[in-house]
Formats: structure tokens, C-alpha cells, sequence
């Protein structure tokens, strides 16, 4: 005979295979290359390029937020704030590189806080000649 309670004890269910990894999307790969070829992006034009490349007119900060950590959890970007007075910047590590395979053409390395306003510029160009001519 059972003994008393045991009866209703939950049923412990398998750990999957999976648990933990982060599985790589069409807007990952997007994104990460996109990244790459930029030498890094500023978080306010990340919320942008997640928005058009999600077929919405934006995306909220928080979804920016867990983007970037679900990135940094992959090992595919390192982001930190650089200057006092912007936003954080993110750039891709060498593990980001390979998974979109450009780790043969860039180097995975931190931009120079002095080169950050010519990222910067650069990217607000390319993205709105996307936005016009995607």
C-alpha cells in the first residue's frame, strides 16, 4: 500500500535536450551581420533596425533590453556605455562573427569611443536609405 499523500505528488517532466541554448532567427542573423558590418550600433538605432526588421513601425525599449541580453547570453555581442552623455553601444564578439560567417573579413573588437560619433553617422545613413529602398 502507498503510503498516504504520495498519490498525488506531481510527475517530474524530462528536461529537454535544448534547455538554455539560444536558437538563432532569420532577424539574428539579420541583425548580428548588420552589426558586424557597422563596427557597432547605438541602442536608439538597434530599437529602429529591430522595428523595420520585424515588419513594425518600433519596438519597445524593454524589447530592446532582452534582445541584447539574449545576444550577450549567445556570446554574439558585448554592449556597454561609453560616453557620459549617449545611449550604450553594442558590437559583435568573434563567436557572433562566425555565426553569421564574417569572422574571415571583420575583427571582433570594442569600437573606440572616439570613432563612435562616425559610427554613429554612418548608421543613421544606411538606415534610412534601408527604410527608403528596402
Amino acid at each position: 500500500m502507498e503510503e498516504e499523500g504520495r498519490e498525488h505528488e506531481p510527475r517530474k517532466r524530462k528536461e529537454r535536450r535544448d534547455k538554455g541554448l539560444v536558437m538563432i532567427t532569420r532577424r539574428d542573423q539579420y541583425c548580428i551581420a548588420w552589426i558586424a558590418e557597422q563596427y557597432g550600433v547605438r541602442r536608439d538605432q538597434l530599437q529602429r533596425l529591430l522595428a523595420w526588421n520585424s515588419g513594425k513601425k518600433e519596438v519597445s525599449e524593454i524589447t530592446v533590453r532582452d534582445q541584447l541580453e539574449r545576444w550577450r547570453r549567445a556570446g554574439w555581442i558585448e554592449s556597454r556605455r561609453m560616453l557620459a552623455d549617449e545611449l550604450g553601444y553594442a558590437w559583435t564578439t568573434r563567436k557572433g562573427l562566425a555565426m553569421v560567417d564574417l569572422d574571415d573579413i571583420y575583427t571582433a573588437k570594442e569600437p573606440a569611443s572616439t570613432r563612435l560619433g562616425h559610427i554613429y553617422a554612418v548608421n543613421e545613413i544606411r538606415l534610412e536609405l534601408e527604410k527608403k529602398y528596402a
